[in-house]
């Protein structure tokens, strides 16, 4: 039986931000071209930033803030400019 889980072991920032809590301001709808410019970023960068992930996945739209996170950490310079572009 796997010990339980401390609120100690989760990011204070994920604490406090009200991550679960429901939203009142609607999220903006992804162009199609900022999902499909998504999806060639994950392909191009798979090896570099997203080595864990099936290679296959499709980019949702609620993905795209972690895409560019994980292209601003691991990304390098081109990477960093995808990021920029994407999550203006």
């Amino acid at each position: 039986m796997a010990p339980p889980i401390s609120l100690g072991s989760f990011p204070r920032c994920a604490l406090e931000s009200g991550m679960n809590e429901p939203s009142s301001v609607a999220a903006p709808t992804a162009s199609p071209e900022r999902l499909a410019l998504a999806q060639q970023a994950f392909v191009q960068f798979h090896t570099r930033c997203f080595w864990f992930m099936r290679p296959d996945a499709q980019i949702a739209e609620a993905e795209i803030p972690y895409l560019c996170e994980r292209l601003r950490a691991d990304g390098g310079r081109r990477g960093f400019r995808l990021a920029a572009q994407l999550c203006q």
